[in-house]
């Protein structure tokens, strides 16, 4: 993209000069930019079907944590209920 050649050609003056320089920095940036392009068409899928795929993980372990804390909910109200019932057992048997 830089080069002009074998060298038996190139700009002279000083304004030739920066008027290659300028040629050539657009030219490189032209060609990221499509080479930019080009690699998002292939990754954009396998972007989407990872965020797919982490959307899913989420929502199983979200479903998880949901159900283990029902259950610790549980347990919790039991040993209230227990607890509650054992002190009441202690003051009537005094």
């Amino acid at each position: 993209m830089t080069t002009v050649g074998y060298g038996d050609i190139g700009p002279v003056t000083n304004s030739g000069r920066v008027l290659a320089i300028v040629v050539m920095l657009i030219g490189i940036g032209v060609v990221t930019m499509l080479i930019g392009a080009t690699a998002e068409r292939f990754v954009v899928h396998d972007v989407a079907e990872a965020e797919e795929d982490v959307v899913e993980e989420l929502e199983s372990v979200e479903a998880f944590v949901a159900q283990e804390l029902r259950g610790i909910q549980t347990r919790l109200a039991e040993l209230e209920r227990r607890l509650a019932s054992s002190s009441g057992a202690r003051r009537h048997a005094r």
